[in-house]
């Protein structure tokens, strides 16, 4: 089920990259499996973000040395993955914090997201604050610094029912979905890319 929130977290950070998030989302949600969520793995590179021919992106957050976005950060401070992904967990209100990982993933149309690889093998998302973007070619299996806030949305089990009968669900498969899930993302206001 802990995919089916990568999934959602993804979907947000889509409708963000499209100038037609109504029908992507819908597109999206009717393309894809969300009734058992164990094993499901989502591969973004799937989607159609828009037509961002037209779009440029200026340099105004390339920073310098490696940094983007509205501040300039560096490894100083910077918590583990494991610390941070406990953290978010364990509160109800954004998390502020600063940690590193190796990315996994980049947006291919406009270098506005990140997934980095969690200790446990779950990737988190990593979105970046009012879509600053970094280069999008060479950055799989950089290290990266990111700071900003992180944050868990929790989805009842009458919600995630409500996602199944919408999937088209059996009844059956319905009845499956007995706990609460739960999603986590972090929305990075700046970032150092070694």
């Amino acid at each position: 089920m802990k995919y089916f929130f990568l999934l959602i977290a993804t979907v947000f950070v889509f409708t963000a990259c499209s100038s037609d998030t109504k029908d992507e989302k819908n597109d999206h949600e009717r393309d894809h499996d969300h009734g058992d969520h164990s094993e499901m793995m989502h591969d973004h590179g799937d989607h159609d973000h828009g037509d961002h021919s037209e779009m440029t992106h200026d340099n105004k957050h390339d920073l310098g040395g490696g940094a983007y976005g509205f501040v300039k950060i560096n490894e100083e401070g910077a918590i583990s993955l494991d610390e941070l992904y406990s953290h978010i967990i364990e509160n109800e209100v954004a998390v502020e914090a600063k940690s590193s990982g190796k990315i996994t993933e980049v947006c291919k149309h406009s270098g506005c997201w990140v997934t980095v690889q969690l200790p446990n093998g779950e990737k988190m998302l990593v979105e970046f604050k009012d879509e600053f973007s970094i280069p999008k070619e060479g950055v799989i299996g950089k290290d990266i610094v990111f700071q900003g806030k992180g944050e868990k949305t929790t989805y009842s089990v009458e919600e995630l029912r409500g996602y199944a009968k919408k999937e088209g669900k059996t009844a059956e498969e319905i009845k499956k979905i007995t706990e609460p899930e739960y999603d986590v993302k972090f929305i990075a206001e700046g970032v150092l890319i070694k």
